[in-house]
C-alpha cells in the first residue's frame, strides 16, 4: 500500500511517501530473508538490498545518487541504512 501524505525532506533528500511502497509481498519477504538465522550473509545482503529497491521502486537510482552526493562521492551501508531507517520511522508517523 502506497502512503498518501505530500513530499517530505527525509536527511536533506526530497522523498515523496506515495511513491514508497509498504505493503507488498516482496518486502515482507526480503525483510524475512534478511533475518533468517540460517540464511548466510551474502543472502541477507541481497534481501536487504531487494527490501530497498522495492521499497523506493523508481526513486532508488536518485535517493543512492544524492545520498552520495552527501557524502562526498561515497554511498556507504551506515548512509543508506540511516537514511532507510528514517524513511521508515517518517511513513510509521504519517
Amino acid at each position: 500500500m502506497a502512503v498518501k501524505k505530500a513530499s517530505v525532506e527525509i536527511d536533506g533528500i526530497e522523498v515523496d511517501p506515495s511513491r514508497i511502497t509498504t505493503d507488498d509481498w516482496e518486502i515482507t519477504e526480503a525483510l524475512a530473508d534478511s533475518i533468517d538465522p540460517d540464511a548466510t550473509d551474502a543472502q541477507k545482503v541481497q534481501a536487504s538490498v531487494k527490501f530497498l529497491r522495492t521499497m523506493f521502486g523508481e526513486d532508488f537510482p536518485r535517493i543512492k545518487r544524492e545520498l552520495r552526493e552527501k557524502n562526498g562521492g561515497k554511498l556507504t551501508n551506515e548512509a543508506m541504512n540511516t537514511f532507510s531507517q528514517h524513511v521508515m520511522e517518517t511513513l510509521a508517523k504519517n
